[in-house]
């Protein structure tokens, strides 16, 4: 009888690619350790090659096979191979399958191993039962679980059912969701979920995300603060079905549609909870069917972007709504006019409109009175009776993107000038500057850079101090509204600690003051230190700060270590590491030269030191792109190439601008191979992917440690050259030849490299007949692993250890 776990032990061997003489080298190994009987070389070949054609023909049972008595000298070989039990598990779950094999006794022999116990028929019903995390009371699972974020959520769902259904019955702790679809890329972002980009044509990955969204969707118990849907152009089928068959209302209190299809934005809108939804945005939409649903009856605030050429009468109920109109009537500021006098929770509403409306309509419908300077200024009122005060003008703007009615802002004016001592001015004067200023902003007439001169920011800024406001939010949202290139930070940082402690004086003079340590002010050596500890996203955000922090970045040693540039026909994607963009014609005629601009910068910095660069086009390259290459005056430096470009000069004056020995791999989709082989760059690699065809000679890449080539056939004189190049290779590890007429010359390559051990017909995933043999090295212990099939060629070396 042989060995308990032999034949486990085989299939494990030969997964790891051990030769019968290897595998019985290790279960002697192992015998000396555990006690247990030696075979002879010759019964143990006998079983080896059982077990394999059993394994050929599906006679194996793997459910056995990976049973704990079975795995344990499984167990012992990995750990005299120096695995730990974590790859041993991977390992063994890749042979056996991981449903097959239970962890926690693995686990219990590994270390018993591993401590040196080689006792095979140890008793366990000796040891203690150790506590599992389902014998755990279920609010013990409830806990664990909410401190869990999504991403480990999702890994525990899938460790098996019983876990699954402790997950799907918790609530989730979630309450932001923002999915956006663009072309072929789906985006994610959660509370604790990053934005991952994917590749639509990567069937797992879309599979991936969009199962993570409708789980996610799926649990009932999921209660949100805000869901933003974005499809642009068009939704994914999968994702539109999900909600067509959704089985309960999902709990958001803010929804965001950006959606082309109205059909969409209504299925969207009501597979969403009544009263639950209280801010809905809607990009597009058929209003006259959304309002006949009950998500709209209950609604406070309402924004919706498309023109609107229907009754006004719809928005009214709302507290707050913003819509487009085609034209502002005289029927529309009636219907206003008594929608909102008799409203109980009407707080503001924002329309705008194309057609220039009629002088003195306003006034009209809403009987204002002019004061003696009243100017009527392209059909909108101004009221002037004195100067206002300094930066009421960009108070009344920042008021406005707050969403401040004009006496909610006229009453933060007079808060303000309570503790700055600055004269109050009244409701009708403030409600003429308020107007007024929104009808210029509206107007494009604003010099928002005037308007962010710290002497105009004063006011807002002690009214953020007021509100309670960080001086961290307080930024976010002054910059939001007169752009972060127009405000002084360290200027701000000034007054709103002055206002914080208590210092209300606008007119002090800071003169007096010592200058504040700038970071600019800092020895050039500190800024490089800082710089070059940053990543590439934060690199991003700094250049945009200033001009001479972006000559900083541009003069340090940049942190990117994966560029990829990719032409479209109408766009271009820059992925710089795991930041992406897209440029397209809708940025303006010049979008290439935008997307262009920073690529160049990155790439013509000496310091620059990547591990991939991608290259690809599926239109003509840039000319400006090609100037770029063509004057550049130092060799770019990364470890990986990829480049697929229609454009053979192209590719070869890529690879020039290339530093030698620097590049190790390169993966060429397109080019002439017989001209690319004779550049330095191509010397110095250890692997290249080819595939165009190559028709020179293939002493070209036998000196690499792997390669892909398409040769036109596969002639004796190839074969004699790999067999006598690869014998004697150091460093060679495997090659794919892939031939042009579809035919492997099976005669010929047996004759060339005679097989030493039996040929053995075995089937690739698709179900392809493959011929599989060995070919022994002469004079040496390694040998060659040939794979024939239709129109290609492997060859994997195997070397003694």
């Amino acid at each position: 009888m042989p060995p308990p776990g032999l034949h486990s032990l085989i299939l494990y061997d030969n997964f790891e690619w051990k030769t019968a003489q290897k595998s019985h080298e290790n279960l002697q190994n192992i015998c000396d350790l555990t006690r247990i009987p030696a075979i002879s070389l010759e019964e143990f070949e006998t079983e080896f090659y059982g077990v394999l054609k059993d394994n050929y023909h599906g006679k194996l049972i793997f459910r056995n096979l990976a049973k704990i008595d079975n795995l344990k000298i499984c167990i012992i070989s990995d750990i005299l191979a120096g695995k730990s039990i974590e790859k041993s598990y991977k390992d063994m779950s890749e042979v056996f399958g991981a449903g097959n094999i239970d962890f926690l006794d693995m686990d219990f022999w590994y270390y018993r191993f591993y401590n040196g116990n080689y006792d095979l028929d140890y008793d366990r019903r000796l040891y203690s039962e150790p506590l599992k995390f389902l014998n755990l009371p279920m609010i013990l699972h409830q806990k664990i679980i909410d401190n869990l974020d999504w991403d480990n959520i999702l890994t525990l769902r899938k460790v098996s059912k019983s876990l699954k259904n402790i997950v799907d019955q918790g609530e989730p702790a979630m309450k932001m969701m923002d999915i956006s679809f663009f072309f072929d890329q789906i985006s994610l972002q959660t509370d604790d979920f990053s934005p991952r980009d994917l590749d639509f044509s990567i069937v797992d990955y879309r599979k991936d995300l969009l199962n993570r969204i409708m789980i996610i969707l799926n649990n009932p118990r999921l209660r949100l603060d805000s869901l933003d849907i974005d499809f642009s152009p068009s939704p994914d089928p999968t994702f539109i079905d999900f909600f067509k068959n959704l089985k309960h209302k999902i709990l958001t209190k803010r929804l965001s549609l950006h959606v082309n299809c109205p059909e969409d934005a209504n299925l969207l809108l009501a597979c969403m909870k009544p009263k639950f939804l209280k801010k809905l945005s809607l990009r597009k939409g058929n209003i006259e069917e959304i309002v006949k649903l009950d998500q709209w009856k209950y609604l406070d605030e309402v924004s919706f972007s498309a023109n609107y050429s229907g009754p006004i009468d719809h928005f009214l109920g709302f507290s707050e709504f913003r819509i487009s109109l085609p034209e502002l009537t005289e029927e529309h500021l009636v219907k206003l006019k008594e929608g909102v006098s008799k409203s109980q929770n009407f707080e503001s509403c924002h329309i705008r409109f194309q057609k220039r409306i009629r002088p003195g309509l306003i006034e009209k419908v809403f009987s204002l009175v002019s004061s003696p300077e009243y100017r009527d200024d392209e059909n909108n009122v101004n009221f002037r009776s004195k100067m206002p005060p300094p930066g009421l003008h960009s108070l009344i703007l920042y008021d406005n993107f707050e969403w401040k009615t004009a006496q909610k802002s006229h009453e933060n004016l007079q808060n303000i000038g309570d503790l700055a001592k600055i004269p109050a001015i009244s409701l009708e004067e403030f409600e003429t500057e308020f107007y007024g200023i929104l009808k210029e902003n509206y107007h494009g007439k604003l010099n928002f850079r005037n308007l962010a001169k710290i002497d105009n920011l004063k006011l807002c800024i002690l009214s953020d101090v007021l509100a309670g406001k960080s001086i961290e939010n307080s930024f976010t949202d002054l910059s939001e509204t007169f752009g972060a290139e127009n405000i002084d930070f360290l200027d701000m940082d000034f007054w709103y600690y002055r206002f914080y402690n208590g210092d209300y004086d606008l007119d002090y003079d800071r003169s007096f003051d010592s200058k504040p340590l700038e970071f600019l002010n800092l020895p050039m050596i500190i800024h490089h230190k800082i710089i070059d500890n940053l990543d590439s996203k934060n690199h991003l955000t700094l250049r945009i700060v200033s001009n001479g922090l972006r000559n900083m970045v541009d003069q340090g040693k940049p942190a990117i270590k994966h560029l990829s540039i990719q032409y479209k026909p109408h766009y271009i994607r820059v992925r710089i590491d795991n930041v992406s963009a897209w440029y397209s014609e809708d940025l303006g005629v010049d979008y290439r030269k935008i997307a262009l601009n920073y690529v160049l910068i990155i790439l013509k910095n000496p310091k620059l030191r990547l591990r991939t660069l991608h290259i690809g086009s599926t239109s003509s390259i840039d000319p400006f792109f090609i100037d770029f290459f063509n004057n550049l005056k130092h060799k770019i430096s990364t470890k990986y190439l990829e480049l697929n470009v229609d454009c053979p000069e192209a590719t070869n004056l890529f690879l020039t601008c290339l530093k030698p020995k620097f590049l190790e791999k390169i993966i060429l989709m397109k080019g002439n191979i017989d001209e690319i082989v004779k550049l330095d760059q191509w010397k110095s690699l250890k692997t290249a992917l080819c595939s165009p065809i190559f028709s020179g000679l293939i002493d070209n890449f036998l000196g690499f440690t792997e390669f892909v080539i398409t040769v036109p056939e596969l002639t004796e004189e190839h074969l004699m050259k790999i067999k006598e190049e690869l014998s004697k290779s150091e460093i060679f590890e495997s090659c794919h030849i892939f031939l042009g007429n579809f035919e492997v010359p099976y005669e010929l390559i047996m004759s060339v490299f005679d097989p030493n051990s039996g040929l053995e017909y075995v089937y690739d995933e698709d179900d392809m007949p493959q011929l599989v043999y060995s070919y022994s090295i002469p004079n040496s212990r390694n040998f060659l692993n040939f794979t024939l099939s239709f129109g290609d060629l492997k060859i994997v070396m195997h070397r003694s250890s």
